[in-house]
């Protein structure tokens, strides 16, 4: 009874390492059938490299947007010079408005400077004659105190003069100043175009109407950086991958290159917008028109693996299998598939490098 015991153990101490070093594989012999199949075509399994492509409908997107205001108080609205979609150079008269001025105040502003300026251009000549005067009168003057005193009348009167020049200066320019913002009023009645762009939007007014401070009236857009925007919610597009971008009709196309720049999908799922954003490489010669756009990126590859055509594998109650030569004969192998596209697929087990698959 013991010596059973002991050769039962020292079976199983035999067993358990060969066991270890065998792992099992996923496509057993019992799922490589032999039979009679009429074919035509065959390839041989290699290896090579697996790609799948995605395409996406691209669009124009314009990230330097602005919306344009009046930022000035008790306006009125009076027409535009523009409309949607029109392009306009930097500079351009957007909008006239009407301004509520008091032009009796700015014309009592601008005729108090300019009496301001005439009475300070009189005075201070009379005061410099002054002082020439007394500086003639001294010089006449042979009594040593007398010409002293006159001295002292004479610096008196030149600290005088400079104060008084300091403080008509000084009147003159604040008088300047709120002539200029009278007259700045005046003249801020339109809104320019801040840059050469093109209008996308023209809220409506009516002639008379109010106009609130910084109310957004136009939207317009650089059309410098422009970037294509495309749809993105299955993720397929990343940061950093190379695209092309096919633009204009089937029959006459032209291909660009292009890089993602802009991708959500590293955000949280709820702050994801949806899309990815690309930026054509520079390229010489005149802008396509942006019309019929299609941006493709290939959101996965491998290399180095087996791949065969996707037309040698057949579904059989939920198992893939394709059909092999092997010494003249044709065997069902049925394999495990990893990854797969409209054309090929990537094949993980049930196949070796060489092995002769039947296509049709």
């Amino acid at each position: 009874m013991l010596r059973n015991k002991l050769c039962l153990l020292l079976a199983l101490c035999l067993f358990v390492p060969s066991a270890l070093a065998e792992s099992p594989s996923i496509i057993s012999n019992e799922m490589i059938q032999t039979e009679t199949v009429n074919y035509s075509k065959t390839a041989v399994v290699e290896v090579g490299e697996y790609k799948r492509d995605y395409n996406a409908t691209a669009s124009e997107y314009y990230p330097n947007t602005y919306e344009l205001a009046a930022e000035i108080d008790n306006a009125s609205f009076l027409k535009y010079h523009v409309a949607r979609s029109q392009q306009v150079k930097k500079g351009d008269i957007l909008a006239t408005f009407t301004i509520e001025v008091d032009e009796a105040a700015t014309a009592s502003a601008k005729l108090s400077l300019e009496r301001a300026q005439e009475d300070y251009l009189s005075n201070s000549a009379k005061k410099r004659e002054e002082i020439s005067e007394m500086l003639r009168e001294q010089s006449s003057i042979r009594d040593a105190c007398e010409r002293e005193v006159m001295t002292l009348r004479i610096r008196r009167a030149q600290v005088a003069y400079e104060q008084y020049c300091y403080q008509q200066e000084c009147a003159i320019a604040r008088m300047t100043e709120e002539a200029a913002e009278l007259e700045e009023a005046n003249s801020s009645c339109y809104l320019y175009a801040p840059y050469d762009g093109v209008i996308t939007h023209v809220a409506y007014k009516r002639e008379g109407e109010k106009i609130y401070a910084n109310e957004t009236l136009i939207t317009m857009y650089r059309e410098d950086g422009m970037l294509l925007r495309i749809s993105n919610d299955q993720l397929y597009f990343r940061y950093g991958m190379p695209v092309s971008v096919t633009i204009g009709p089937k029959n006459n196309p032209e291909v660009f290159q292009g890089r993602v720049v802009a991708a959500d999908n590293i955000l949280p799922e709820n702050r994801r917008l949806g899309h990815a954003f690309i930026q054509l490489d520079p390229f010489e010669g005149e802008a396509p028109r942006m019309n019929r756009m299609t941006a493709t990126g290939t959101s996965e590859y491998l290399g180095n693996v087996m791949v065969i055509p996707r037309r040698a594998v057949t579904l059989d109650a939920g198992k893939n299998y394709v059909e092999c030569l092997v010494n003249g004969n044709l065997q069902k192998h049925f394999i495990n598939i990893g990854l797969s596209n409209m054309s090929n697929v990537w094949v993980l087990q049930g196949l070796d490098v060489g092995d002769t698959i039947i296509l049709d």
